[in-house]
């Protein structure tokens, strides 16, 4: 298990078999927070809109301290109940709003909301295609 950092608030993110992990500090709960495909320069991430999506601002958020240390990472693959979005962290950097529910046991997000998001969707054959030429890297 590699840490990576410690963010301002003493929470720890670290790599667990290619997955980007976040212990809130004080606490012994683990949160997956990405998947890391190096070969394609992207992270990838499921949500659930039931339990993920913040209802106020219709948005999802992503942590912010992993999408500022990424650098060579350029994209952010989500899926969610409906469809795949492939998005710039440039353009999450851009265009998010940030959050903190530190209370809540949350680290610093910057949140997206659903409009952005959609301006990002692939279509089966597109995610399709990523998802080939990870496992043709893979393998």
């Amino acid at each position: 298990m590699g840490k990576l950092f410690t963010d301002k608030d003493g929470n720890i993110v670290f790599i667990k078999d290619s997955e980007i992990r976040l212990r809130i500090k004080g606490h012994k709960r683990i949160r997956k927070l990405f998947s890391i495909h190096k070969p394609l320069n992207l992270i990838y991430c499921e949500r659930k809109r039931k339990k993920h999506l913040h209802i106020k601002s219709d948005s999802y958020g992503f942590n912010w301290e992993v999408l500022m240390k990424a650098k060579s990472v350029e994209n952010v693959l989500l899926k969610d109940e409906l469809g795949m979005y492939l998005i710039p962290i440039k353009f999450i950097k851009d265009r998010g709003q940030f959050m903190h529910f530190a209370k809540k046991k949350f680290e610093l997000q910057i949140f997206l909301p659903l409009e952005e998001i959609n301006k990002y969707k692939t279509d089966e054959r597109q995610y399709k295609n990523i998802m080939r030429g990870y496992q043709d890297i893979e393998s």
